[in-house]
């Protein structure tokens, strides 16, 4: 099974979490104050206070900011509900803002919702793009309202020359460390900020309100282990051995930030002639840390069609999001559909693929190969033909292809000169045929069969050029030339042995009728018979 998205986590992460529950501190400890320092070493902020969860950190940023009952906080419909929700939570009113085509707050409509009782702008980095803040930042400033960014998609994502949680735009930039985001602490969250006012109001908050400031005390009192609750806060805080996760991830956040952007920009290039797909791009400006994989379809009856059939191949999707005003309890509070028009529009077209810093290789070209086959139907026509000399060159290349060679069971370069004797050989060998699959007239892929008459049966091998791998050629090839053997030569059955990681192939495999046979340390042996 393949997730839309998941953890990372190695035996030093872990290492990290068991030392602080043998220290002395599970909470309140050392470990929150250096996993906080170092979120602002890595953003370049001046504060930042961790909290249990992203929900926290925007319900304590609008708490700090004064947002009370009747007052307005505008922000984005595609996005999660904790983004409105903080709103509610303090009694106030969500205003939602129509996007644009990338999915973010249209900047150009903010400035029409605005009214006397608007307290709050929150732009969300929607899949780790960041919203256009130097925008944001002049309408916040012309009628003197709050600016956090809700960043929960977007650790390590820039803008322009600045990086997302430096706060250089806003008041307050918030973060979420869930399982799926970049980096996780099981549940979390963190707000960062460069006022050191907003910073002490945030550190109580989360406390249930509590000031240990002796300086700070309203009632002066001399007694020992004195602390005073000056206003109502909420139990938010974060553990110390979540913060032990945390620290041990966020060494390796540039890392996966790297490996996310390489696996976008592999979908990219395999959709990019695609049609039927439109991939939401980053501009000059932004930086994408890709949270999530987003693509737009066409329409919502082909949106569900892909999901479902995805599903069926071990491939679990996900949308992202619903308007947060079309969920029911926002409906009961008077939200009426089409308040914002272009966001229920793009809620109907958009699926997120798998996308997080484990996803394999082999993995991503199993979604990227099901999605077009998706897309080709039955059209696509197996056809072949038997080696000749002058295939020679092009089976080269692809036999010392990279991916080629992780997959096969001679992962060493070889020169042309072996590569040309194995090529004769082969041709000569009455004991094994070579087949070329092609398209039209471009090779692009063979199959091979080693006839073992002391068992009267045959081993196939396959091997599909680069350019071809993501399309549905090799398990109709496969299945129509293994039927050709078994018939011709009488044979008791035809067998594959495939490395364990090579998903796709034993999909293929599977797919043309091979059922598994048996495990090896180094290898699966999948067989095909009548």
């Amino acid at each position: 099974m393949i997730p839309y998205g998941k953890q990372t986590i190695d035996e030093e992460d872990i290492k990290e979490v068991l030392d602080t529950l043998r220290s002395e501190f599970l909470t309140t400890g050392p470990k929150i104050a250096e996993f906080e320092q170092k979120v602002c070493d890595f953003v370049g902020c001046k504060y930042a206070v961790a909290v249990s969860s992203g929900t926290a950190a925007l319900h304590l940023a609008c708490l700090a900011s004064g947002l009370k009952k009747d007052e307005e906080l505008i922000t984005t419909p595609i996005t999660f509900a904790a983004s409105a929700n903080c709103a509610l939570y303090c009694n106030a009113k969500p205003v939602f803002v129509d996007i644009n085509e990338q999915g973010l707050i249209d900047e150009d409509k903010v400035e029409e919702k605005i009214t006397k009782k608007t307290k709050i702008i929150i732009p969300v980095h929607y899949t780790g793009l960041p919203c256009d803040l130097e925008k944001i930042k002049k309408i916040t400033d012309k009628y003197n309202l709050v600016l956090i960014e809700d960043a929960c998609h977007a650790l390590g994502a820039k803008y322009k020359d600045s990086k997302i949680g430096d706060c250089k735009y806003s008041d307050m930039t918030i973060f979420s460390f869930h399982p799926v985001k970049h980096i996780t602490t099981g549940e979390g969250g963190m707000i960062t900020t460069n006022s050191k006012e907003v910073y002490e109001k945030l550190k109580s908050l989360r406390n249930h309100g509590i000031i240990n400031n002796s300086e700070k005390f309203i009632n002066k009192n001399s007694e020992p282990g004195h602390y005073e609750m000056q206003f109502l806060g909420y139990n938010y805080r974060i553990t110390d051995f979540q913060c032990a996760l945390g620290i041990s991830q966020l060494n390796k956040i540039n890392e996966f930030i790297n490996k996310r952007r390489q696996i976008a920009e592999k979908y990219d290039k395999a959709f990019e002639n695609n049609e039927n797909i439109e991939i939401i791009k980053e501009n000059q400006n932004q930086f994408n840390s890709y949270h999530l994989y987003v693509i737009k379809l066409k329409d919502k009856e082909t949106r569900l069609k892909l999901f479902n059939f995805l599903k069926k191949q071990d491939i679990l999707c996900q949308v992202h999001y619903i308007p947060v005003y079309l969920h029911p309890y926002y409906q009961k509070l008077g939200y009426q559909k089409g308040i914002c028009s272009i966001a229920e529009e793009f809620y109907k077209k958009v699926i997120s693929l798998p996308m997080y810093s484990q996803l394999t290789e082999s993995e991503q070209d199993y979604v990227i190969e099901k999605i077009n086959e998706f897309f080709q139907g039955d059209e696509t026509q197996i056809l072949f033909r038997n080696a000749r000399i002058e295939d020679c060159l092009d089976l080269f290349g692809w036999r010392n292809d990279i991916i080629t060679r992780q997959n096969s069971f001679n992962t060493e370069l070889i020169s042309f000169e072996t590569h040309k004797h194995w090529f004769e050989n082969c041709l000569k060998d009455s004991t094994r045929d070579l087949f070329i699959l092609f398209d039209k007239d471009k090779g692009i892929g063979t199959i091979r069969f080693d006839y073992k008459e002391d068992k009267n049966c045959a081993e196939i091998n396959i091997t599909i050029a680069p350019e071809a791998r993501n399309k549905r050629y090799s398990s109709k090839a496969i299945r129509t030339l293994s039927l050709y053997y078994l018939d011709n030569y009488n044979l008791n059955y035809i067998f594959a042995e495939i490395k364990p990681q090579n998903i796709i192939s034993m999909k293929s495999f599977i797919k043309a009728g091979y059922k598994f046979y048996k495990e090896f340390p180094d290898k699966i042996e999948y067989r095909f018979t009548k």
